[in-house]
């Protein structure tokens, strides 16, 4: 029962040309390109990650020195508040001396006003005074030559003069 007995084995491949067996390459090679996948894959992410952390500092740098920036633009606007509140108080107290001082004017130039009126008024007094006296001089030189109509029409000519000075006085 030899010839009853079957033998199996296992033939591999065989290679057309040769007649050798052909070994089975694609579990290397499915290998090496999950090895190669795998670095090129972690060659990225760590290029991207180096990246990211660049652009990270790079970032937080240029975010600390805009703080820094924003500190004295800030310490510099309180200082202008300061200073502009100062000047605020100048300006109020400048604006409350101008009031006073317009009306120390207003009144000055109404004072002068009321001055100009009094020169105008006495020069018409000093005027009148000055023509009542020529004509009581004309009449009182008239009368020293005994002329006495000439002295009664040098005052008779100045007498609304002479009443003018005595109302004005009076």
């Amino acid at each position: 029962m030899a010839l009853g007995a079957l033998v199996v084995e296992q033939v591999g491949e065989v290679d057309d040309d040769s007649g050798r067996p052909r070994r089975r390459r694609w579990p290397g090679i499915v290998l090496i390109a999950v090895l190669v996948l795998f670095a090129t894959a972690l060659g990225i992410v760590s290029t991207n990650e180096v990246h990211t952390n660049t652009q990270f500092d790079q970032t937080h740098s240029s975010l600390d020195a805009t703080q820094a920036h924003t500190r004295i633009v800030l310490s510099d606007l309180n200082t202008v508040r300061h200073e502009l509140a100062g000047v605020n108080v100048q300006v109020f107290l400048t604006d409350k001396a101008l009031a006073q001082d317009a009306a120390d004017l207003q009144t000055a130039q109404s004072e002068l006003a009321n001055a100009r009126s009094d020169v105008s008024h006495q020069t018409t007094v000093i005027t009148d005074l000055q023509t009542c006296l020529g004509g009581v001089q004309e009449a009182l030189n008239a009368l020293s030559v005994a002329d006495q109509s000439r002295a009664i029409g040098a005052l008779n000519s100045v007498s609304s003069s002479c009443n003018g000075a005595v109302a004005a006085n009076g």
